[in-house]
């Protein structure tokens, strides 16, 4: 390939092609480069075939190898062509040098296949035949005879067909050469085509590229509030606004509830271009444009908006009564919520799920017909004050709540209570030590969260340690301080928080016929309070023995406060 892109071009290609053409014809044609047949006897035996064979084959062999080497060694690799297609391809000298003896040899491999030799012929173009010696013992009579004359009949058909096969190679190779030098010619003028059209591509190109450089920068006028500007580069509303030197106040930047947070944080001025309102000041402008422009708007601030957002419930209080119970509890709304990314502030846009309040409730029980009334007794238990009161308790088939003192429930103290477990009256929780401490023993509100809470856990704890069994969570506060942010916090360890509806006054020892008049006073859904612990409670235990027996003359039952519980909220 490498002496073919040096040789292209019609000129050159073809004084290279021809000189090779003319060589190969020469070679083809010329009778002192055929090797001259000869014939040998019929009789002959083997062997003499066999030597006479290897004397007439080297000599032509050595001068067929020697032509050989010396072309291919003047031409390389070359191109050649063939004759009948036009193809072309590179060939090794080997290749033309075994095509070229095939072509110099088909006329005596007839001879050498029939058991003839030959004989190269010599420098000076005489056909001389070399006779082989007679080595066989049956010669007969005119046998040389017959052997000149097959040899020179040998001699004539291959000079024919030598020359018969060289004229056809000749006109092949002249038609190959003829083909490809159209091809070439051909080729030539496609690259050359191609190569004007890719200039006439470029040009176009340019030609377009400068058109439409020259449009786009082409300077443009347009009108602002009635007053011409010509722009010339940036093509732009701000640059418009900026040439026009109009003075405009700006808006300012405000947080989602309508606060100031920036002034002069909003919008540089407000835009119309030719009656439609723009807001970007970055819009390109053509030429004629009509500009108003206007004072700045302001702007509210960068906001999250969440669609989900969880609205607390609130925690109220409603009635009034002994009992304090949670008649419904809390649940979290849903709204739609934007907040301010500068300021943090909220702002509810839309409630898509109302919350439901808790409530705390108290409120008087609705007995109805039922003349159920509810005894207490708070701050025991006392050994034997105690046992007194359940002595008069059983003796009027009357059952009680004792609301006892969690620490109090050891020893004897301990034994009494588990008493009046067994007898069937209701033990309750008056907090571990009567809210002692920070509490200054009567008030959870003076105390923390932390302490409100252990107060009521360990009270409890000890009733059920005592019994041996979780009793119903109910409490009396010491002193009946229990306020809405101490019920909050304990809310989830008590089911409810009993009062009274009759304060006996014993605690301040107002005498035994008082106390009596007080307890006797009890209509139906009363809870009256008394003490069996915290000093001398001689005047309640009288007053009980004096009230009791009237209160069950008028058919009043003693109940416990759970059983109390079951009744509903009077309305």
């Amino acid at each position: 390939m490498s002496e073919y892109n040096s040789n292209f071009g019609e000129n050159g290609f073809q004084r290279d092609w021809d000189a090779d053409f003319r060589t190969s014809q020469r070679r083809s044609v010329d009778p002192s480069r055929r090797a001259r047949p000869s014939g040998s006897s019929a009789g002959s035996d083997s062997r003499t075939r066999s030597q006479g064979a290897r004397r007439a084959a080297g000599p032509s062999d050595s001068a067929r190898s020697g032509a050989g080497h010396s072309t291919a060694g003047r031409t390389g690799n070359r191109i050649t062509y063939d004759g009948r297609t036009g193809a072309q391809r590179m060939v090794s000298e080997r290749e033309e040098h075994a095509a070229r003896n095939t072509r110099n040899t088909r006329g005596t491999a007839a001879d050498r296949t029939s058991g003839r030799n030959s004989q190269r012929p010599s420098a000076r173009g005489s056909k001389r035949a070399t006779a082989q010696p007679a080595r066989t013992r049956r010669a007969a009579n005119g046998s040389h005879a017959s052997r000149d004359g097959h040899v020179a009949n040998g001699n004539r058909s291959g000079r024919s067909g030598a020359h018969n096969v060289a004229t056809k190679d000749a006109q092949r190779d002249n038609f190959g050469y003829k083909k490809a030098q159209k091809n070439l010619r051909a080729e030539y003028r496609s690259r050359r085509n191609l190569k004007q059209g890719f200039i006439g591509i470029g040009v176009i190109a340019l030609v377009v590229f400068l058109i439409g450089f020259w449009w786009v920068n082409r300077p443009i006028t347009v009108t602002v509030n009635d007053t011409t500007v010509q722009l010339k580069s940036e093509k732009i509303a701000d640059t418009a606004v900026a040439a026009s030197g109009l003075n405009l106040t700006p808006g300012n930047l405000i947080d989602v509830e309508g606060e100031i947070l920036e002034e002069g944080g909003g919008t540089p001025y407000t835009l119309t271009i030719n009656g439609d309102p723009v807001d970007d000041g970055e819009t390109k402008l053509h030429n004629g444009d009509e500009l108003i422009v206007d004072d700045g708007t302001d702007v509210e601030e960068e906001s999250t908006v969440d669609n989900n957002h969880a609205i607390p419930f609130d925690s109220v209080e409603e009635g009034d009564g002994p009992i304090y119970i949670v008649s419904q509890q809390g649940k979290k709304g849903v709204a739609v919520v934007k907040t301010g990314n500068v300021s943090g502030k909220s702002v509810v846009l839309e409630v898509t799920k109302e919350p439901q309040n808790r409530v705390y409730l108290r409120y008087y029980p609705d007995v109805g017909s039922d003349k159920v009334i509810c005894l207490t007794f708070d701050d025991g238990p006392y050994t034997e004050q105690t046992g007194e009161v359940l002595d008069i308790l059983k003796a009027n088939d009357a059952k009680a709540t004792f609301f006892v003192i969690g620490e109090q429930l050891t020893g004897e103290a301990g034994d009494m209570a588990l008493r009046a477990h067994n007898e069937g009256h209701e033990l309750a929780t008056h907090t571990w030590d009567h809210a002692a401490g920070s509490g200054n023993g009567v008030d959870l509100g003076l105390m923390s969260e932390e302490e409100q809470r252990d107060e009521i856990q360990k009270g409890m704890q000890a009733i059920n340690d005592l019994v041996g069994e979780n009793q119903l969570p109910v409490m009396r506060a010491p002193g009946g301080n229990f306020e809405l942010p101490v019920w909050q916090n304990v809310d989830d360890l008590v089911v409810a928080q009993i009062t009274w509806t009759i304060d006996t006054a014993d605690w301040s020892l107002p005498g035994s016929g008082y106390i009596a008049s007080q307890i006797e006073s009890a209509g139906p859904g009363d809870i009256i309070l008394m003490h069996d612990g915290g000093g001398d409670r001689s005047q309640t235990i009288a007053a009980l023995e004096e009230a009791l027996p009237h209160l069950k003359e008028q058919g009043y039952q003693f109940i416990t406060c759970e059983e109390m519980l079951e009744y509903p909220p009077l309305t």
